[in-house]
């Protein structure tokens, strides 16, 4: 009888893992600050979920980024593919805090799915609101998104349009989180990025 003899070569830990960022930490800048060696794969989608603020900090009550679960196909939320030490990923549990909970998701790209790992609040509260200057990291770190989205779905566009404000009143839903190809080549990356610039808090 033949049998297969498991030795630890082959029990070795993964030595990298790839992380979902579709918040702040999406900014290479915010990013290679907390941890050292990442490696940016691009785009990525979570399929069912949308971008909010409902996270609530516990350090002053406000609104942080989460992706809400929608179960509705074409909610998506859009953000960038890192590769990073395995070991790192404790650092990021850390600067995440207690509030967010670590999960593995399935992820889509352009022409395949890879399985990363992603923050999620462990309780949402659809009553709070991000400070400006919260806002502002979004802002910042999502805006190279909305160019690379731009440019991959509205070739040959105007980078310029007329700007319009997509938040919900009264909460801290956006509407950054709609699959890419339903982005309107009429809404371009500036009016994009002005959907987050309200002063809200």
């Amino acid at each position: 009888m033949w049998h297969i003899e498991v030795t630890s070569a082959f029990l070795r830990p993964v030595s990298r893992l790839i992380y979902f960022a579709y918040g702040s930490n999406m900014a290479a800048a915010r990013l290679g600050a907390r941890i050292r060696d990442i490696r940016n794969l691009g785009l990525a989608h979570l399929p069912g979920h949308r971008l909010t603020f409902e996270q609530r900090s516990e350090l002053d009550g406000s609104g942080k980024c989460d992706a809400s679960p929608t179960g509705q196909a074409q909610d998506q939320v859009s953000g960038v593919l890192w590769d990073i030490p395995a070991e790192e990923i404790h650092v990021l549990d850390g600067f995440e805090g207690p509030g967010y909970r670590r999960a593995s998701v399935w992820l889509q790209r352009e022409r395949d799915s890879v399985c990363g790992e992603i923050y999620l609040a462990r309780e949402r509260h659809a009553d709070v609101l991000p400070w400006h200057w919260y806002k502002h990291h979004v802002w910042r770190a999502r805006k190279p998104l909305a160019r690379q989205l731009h440019r991959a779905h509205c070739p040959g566009h105007p980078q310029r349009g007329p700007g319009r404000r997509t938040q919900r009143p009264g909460n801290g839903h956006l509407r950054l989180n709609q699959p890419a190809a339903q982005l309107s080549c009429g809404l371009t990356n500036l009016s994009v990025m002005r959907s987050l610039s309200p002063m809200v808090r």
